[in-house]
Order: C-alpha cells, then sequence, then structure tokens
C-alpha cells in the first residue's frame, strides 16, 4: 500500500506520522486476515524535496540507484512544476466562476 503526500518540506516527519498511523489499523486487519501488507507513506515536498521514505521504496522495489535518482530527480521536478501551477492559480477568485483575474497596472 502506497499513501503518497506532497506537503510542505518542514511538515514531512509530521505528515508521515500521521499517514502511517491512519492506516495503522487498517494493515493490522489485513495483517490478520492473513494477507501480506506493506505500508509505504511517502512525501515528496512541496518544493521538490524528496523523503528518504520515497528513496526506500523504490530501493525495496528493486529499482537500481541510478533508476531511482533518475525517478527522484524526475518526481522533484514534477513536484515543483504542481507547486507553481497552483501558485499560478492563486488570483483566481471563487467569484469569478474561475476565469483568471488580471491585475491593472
Amino acid at each position: 500500500m502506497i499513501e503518497l503526500t506532497v506537503p510542505w518540506e518542514t511538515n514531512i516527519p509530521k505528515d508521515h506520522t500521521i499517514k502511517v498511523n491512519k492506516y495503522y489499523e487498517l494493515t493490522n486487519e489485513l495483517t490478520r486476515n492473513r494477507f501480506v501488507v506493506d505500508l509505504y507513506a511517502v512525501e515528496v515536498g512541496a518544493r521538490g524535496i524528496t523523503a528518504k521514505s520515497l528513496y526506500n521504496l523504490l530501493k525495496d522495489l528493486g529499482l537500481s540507484r541510478t533508476h531511482i535518482n533518475a525517478f527522484l530527480e524526475g518526481i522533484s521536478k514534477a513536484a515543483l512544476v504542481g507547486s507553481y501551477q497552483i501558485w499560478l492559480g492563486r488570483e483566481r477568485s471563487l467569484d469569478s466562476g474561475g476565469e483568471r483575474i488580471t491585475r491593472v497596472k
């Protein structure tokens, strides 16, 4: 089971703990029912910092160091692009029906 979170970098340890605790009962119940469960709560910071948890997941999946590094670079860039797109959308108003509001200079 993989749970991805994209928090601010200052919240990564806190958010990791929250996610592990959130799925604790579910993973225990599945284990009691004889399922093999591995929980990976992984975090990629909103500004592109990748947490050790993501590296551990990729390593456990059997990726080589070269592939892990390439994946981490790509996911870091994707997080940055996504955060930037959210930042650009900050000027949208709920009252405008989603249309972009431009500032008059």
